[in-house]
């Protein structure tokens, strides 16, 4: 069952909606229902049923009797998605009540933890103090995409001629959702200086991988309008 019996063919709605009808009406407190509730429902079942027959048999089928038929599905189809709704909120009914409704059971949440392995941190090109980098699993084969979990990455750089064995030294540059990236060093970090790159993924709940190894470059020389970082996106 790939979908809720009120979409379909007519003849799967019009036999889902005698089944849905059936089994609410033994027991409507069962699913979260009033008997009002139930009775309104087996009343546009009961007007769905006969309306379907009619325009299915050869001798009463005619347009007006077509019209009518599809008029009673689409009242079905309203009242059935309401109680639904309704059956589907009720915490004490199980998947198995919706299956034997005719509805899907409900969506199961996949936790997605923080990827367990670092980013691959690639850089692309350095021109002046513009830095273009790639970030990206690293299981990537065309290395633009995240592995399952990540919503983005954190930046960090630090200058020195060795990466700082504290990583509390490093500092924060940007937030990133894409994989390439583009940043401007300001003009008090001396042109030749050696520049390491570091980056971790970060979940939807903030959780944060480790971090990848740190990966140097050297700045070249220019100066740049901006004193401070700034992050640009590259498609």
């Amino acid at each position: 069952m790939s979908r809720n019996f009120y979409f379909g063919a007519d003849a799967t709605m019009v036999r889902g909606s005698a089944v849905f009808s059936s089994v609410i009406s033994a027991d409507p407190a069962s699913f979260g229902l009033t008997s009002a509730q139930s009775d309104a429902f087996e009343s546009i079942n009961a007007a769905l049923q006969d309306a379907y027959q009619i325009a299915i048999t050869p001798a009463t089928r005619t347009s007006v009797a077509v019209s009518k038929k599809n008029a009673a599905v689409k009242a079905m189809q309203r009242k059935a998605v309401m109680l639904a709704k309704l059956i589907s909120s009720t915490p004490s009914v199980n998947d198995a009540q919706l299956i034997s409704l005719g509805l899907l059971p409900r969506a199961k949440r996949t936790r997605r933890n923080v990827p367990t392995d670092p980013p691959l941190v690639q850089v692309l090109s350095v021109v002046g103090r513009l830095v273009k980098f790639r970030v990206c699993d690293k299981d990537s084969q065309t290395g633009r995409s995240k592995p399952f979990g990540a919503c983005g990455a954190q930046i960090f750089s630090y200058v020195g001629e060795e990466p700082a064995n504290d990583s509390r030294a490093f500092h924060f540059e940007c937030f990133t959702s894409r994989t390439t990236v583009q940043l401007h060093f300001p003009n008090n970090v001396p042109s030749g200086a050696t520049v390491w790159l570091s980056a971790r993924w970060v979940n939807a709940r903030g959780e944060t991988s480790i971090a990848s190894p740190p990966l140097n470059f050297t700045l070249q020389g220019g100066p740049v309008v901006a004193e401070t970082p700034m992050l640009a996106m590259a498609a």
